[in-house]
């Protein structure tokens, strides 16, 4: 009899699971996470299963939630749902960033084509719209994902049975990678279940991933799509070539990374969420 009420309890059913509304309504950053703010969008209707951590991306400040609780409807419709609020400007503040760029590149292509372009010039181009919304944003993620590090870790000690599944889009999922890579170097390994990337614009780079996959116990989706023209463009001057998106080129040579060709449901950087539903896993 013993024996059997062991076998029962090992099963999933009795696995810890967190009581309703232990999660923080809203969690704001420490000083140095500056305009960032995580909040619990839905309470768990289903306590065992992990609980869900969106993240927007680029052109997406401000946005509802409406196509991402689309997309969790049928898979993870019973998760509580909790989101990251971040600076990740808006389609305004982009506009200028393409305007400056544009006449960067226009003036320095009036002495040799942009296929001879030299690093020296993308540096000069990089600096006149350092100011402007990519670059910009590139930096908050940074800031957005130590922060959710620093959630995760926090409510971790209050929840230690929670477990977290985290998905971002765009510039969103450099959140992601940031926040995977600094609970990689905390040395937690048991807190996230997985990870989606969606359009990520974040580096493809094996060796970083092989780090952030330290903090994963199952698998890290990467849909990327080859009509994502944000990604082929943008993405490479932002960063000054330094690597190529996981939106556009796949994460090679890393066990536990799934990549996931969407491109005929996604047609640019904007659609990956939209049609999300059709694909997530």
């Amino acid at each position: 009899m013993a024996l059997a009420l062991l076998a029962v309890c090992a099963l999933p059913a009795c696995a810890p699971s967190r009581t309703s509304g232990s999660l923080p309504r809203s969690w704001s950053g420490a000083p140095e996470d500056p305009g960032v703010t995580i909040r619990l969008v839905r309470d768990c209707v289903d306590c065992r299963a992990p609980v869900v951590v969106t993240v927007n991306g680029f052109l997406s400040e401000g946005d509802s939630l409406d196509d991402w609780r689309a997309a969790l409807a049928e898979r993870y419709g019973k998760c509580a749902w909790v989101h990251v609020d971040w600076e990740a400007a808006s389609i305004a503040s982009a506009t200028a960033y393409l305007l400056t760029a544009g006449l960067a590149i226009a003036a320095i292509a009036r002495t040799k084509k942009v296929s001879e372009f030299t690093a020296d010039d993308w540096r000069r181009i990089a600096a006149l719209v350092d100011a402007n919304s990519w670059r910009r944003a590139l930096r908050n993620a940074q800031t957005a994902g130590r922060a959710l590090c620093r959630y995760l870790m926090a409510h971790r000690r209050d929840a230690p049975g929670d477990r977290y599944v985290l998905m971002g889009n765009s510039l969103g999922a450099g959140v992601v990678f940031v926040s995977l890579a600094c609970l990689a170097d905390a040395g937690i390994d048991d807190a996230v279940d997985s990870a989606h990337l969606l359009g990520g614009a974040v580096t493809n780079d094996t060796e970083a991933w092989r780090h952030a996959l330290r903090a994963v116990t199952g698998a890290v989706w990467n849909y990327y799509s080859r009509n994502d023209e944000v990604l082929a463009y943008l993405y490479p001057v932002a960063t000054l070539f330094a690597n190529a998106p996981a939106g556009r080129s796949p994460i090679t040579g890393v066990r536990g990374v799934e990549n996931i060709d969407v491109s005929a449901r996604v047609s640019g950087h904007l659609n990956y969420k939209n049609n999300a539903a059709a694909f997530l896993r």
